[in-house]
């Protein structure tokens, strides 16, 4: 039953974003249910707690158990909260705080035991209804609500229920609610608008949103180009947010962003349309620009091989200690990865491949043989520049060499590779390709492509690499 509850938030308030750009709070003063009034007492006063554990990641977020609770205090006003724990119980998603007014609202209730509400920042005055008895609360979803999450609902679970029950909070977990409360103030909330390079509305099917070393994936049954977004853990540096239509992708990266806890933001976000190029017959559509990149001349973020967050956005080395799958052996052996190392899997799988991570599939990384197309004249041409088109960035452009393709070029951005700390290689091209080098019996190394101009000659090939360095990742699609 928490499911529906997670429906409703997931609909009612992360994904209307029409309607959360308008909302406002009331006065304290002012119950905008009427005049307060509580024939049943003490009886519905405190705290009120539903959670389960779930199976699997909701909409993209990784978590463990979700849940809601309600607190009802004896002015006639309110507080409820929708969260995501970690094993540990951890918040990794939050909506409504003592902070936030989205959060808060105020409520009557009548002898029959019925209690209605209405959240303060709701100015269409839309009421919700719920019914105590026998020491429990029941809510009910709206019929709007349910009527917008057939597909969802059908996804997660088969019946038909449409109600969640709150019980009377234990000690334990009234201490959780205050847990996640403190971690509610300490969040910031991002309206999130999206809008391409000339500003029209991108009405999107699908957003990927990453932030802090977490993605929270929207998949929508009425497209929309508003979101709203409480970010747990608001140091990080960089957003990135990839939205699709259902035929294009458009993306954006913010770097050196900072939120401040417990404020509301608005980010009215211009995205690139990410063109695609197929250079041979067969071939896989190439990407325009990088992972992390805004347009085809910057290098965009760097990645670990099987990682899908900038080590950097986590103040991390790219190093051994922090290698995706490395379990601290020095043996030499593949017993140092739990992960990727001659007893599983070559290839990277969705979840550990930046580009699918990022953008959502069909994107991923290219294979090997799709790499070695790229250095081979026997498909692709490719040529030098130190200052590609006047922007200053030095790359390579791969061109198409058989019938139907020679008008087909692709430009591949110089920005090396990260060892530890430092850029190493940065007049080179280092993108990684999707699978790990076999022939290395400690599966240290994995397979990457480069290219460069030294010397005045273009130069490529196929190579590989350790598995920890930091490199670009250049998206492919069939």
């Amino acid at each position: 039953m928490i499911r529906q509850r997670l429906l409703w938030m997931l609909t009612a308030i992360l994904i209307c974003g029409s309607s959360a750009t308008m909302l406002t709070s009331c006065n304290q003063s002012d119950n905008p249910v009427g005049e307060f009034t509580n024939p049943l007492g003490e009886s519905v006063y405190g705290t009120w707690f539903a959670m389960q554990e779930l199976g699997g990641p909701i909409n993209g977020i990784t978590c463990k158990y979700v849940g809601q609770a309600a607190e009802f205090y004896e002015d006639g006003s309110g507080v409820w909260y929708f969260f995501m724990l970690n094993d540990v119980h951890d918040p990794v998603y939050l909506a409504g705080s003592r902070t936030k007014a989205y959060g808060k609202f105020h409520y009557q209730a009548d002898e029959d035991g019925t209690i209605t509400i209405r959240l303060d920042i709701d100015q269409a005055n839309q009421l919700w209804t719920m019914r105590l008895h026998d020491g429990k609360i029941t809510a009910p979803l709206t019929p709007d609500v349910m009527r917008s999450a057939d597909a969802y609902r059908a996804r997660t679970r088969g019946g038909e229920t449409e109600t969640i029950t709150l019980l009377p909070a234990t000690a334990e977990e009234s201490s959780l609610v205050n847990k996640i409360a403190e971690t509610a103030d300490a969040t910031a909330l991002l309206n999130i608008k999206l809008a391409d390079a000339e500003g029209k509305p991108i009405n999107a099917s699908s957003v990927i949103i990453a932030a802090n070393g977490a993605r929270y994936t929207f998949n929508m049954g009425v497209p929309t180009s508003e979101y709203q977004l409480s970010l747990v853990g608001i140091d990080g540096k960089t957003l990135q947010v990839a939205a699709t239509n259902g035929t294009d992708t458009y993306v954006c990266t913010q770097t050196g962003v900072a939120f401040k806890a417990g404020e509301t933001y608005s980010l009215d976000l211009k995205l690139t349309k990410v063109e695609t190029v197929q250079l041979w017959e067969g071939g896989p559509k190439f990407a325009s620009l990088n992972i992390g990149a805004n347009s085809e001349t910057e290098t965009g973020l760097s990645y670990a091989w099987g990682a899908v967050t900038d080590n950097r956005q986590l103040g991390l080395w790219y190093h051994w200690p922090y290698a995706p799958y490395y379990n601290g052996s020095t043996d030499g052996k593949q017993q140092a990865w739990t992960k990727y190392n001659g007893t599983d899997h070559d290839t990277l799988l969705p979840e550990d491949d930046a580009a699918t991570a990022n953008w959502g599939a069909p994107w991923r990384l290219p294979t090997v043989e799709e790499a070695e197309r790229l250095t081979d004249p026997r498909y692709c041409t490719a040529q030098w520049y130190d200052d590609y088109n006047g922007s200053g960035r030095a790359g390579m452009l791969v061109t198409g060499a058989t019938g139907g393709y020679t008008d087909k070029s692709v430009f591949f951005a110089a920005g090396g590779g990260y060892s530890k700390g430092s850029v190493v290689f940065d007049k080179q091209c280092d993108y990684w390709a999707s699978k790990l080098h076999l022939t290395n019996a400690a599966y240290w190394n994995a397979s990457f492509f480069w290219m460069d101009g030294w010397g005045g000659t273009p130069q490529a090939g196929i190579s590989y690499g350790l598995r920890c360095n930091g490199r670009s990742v250049r998206p492919v699609r069939d």
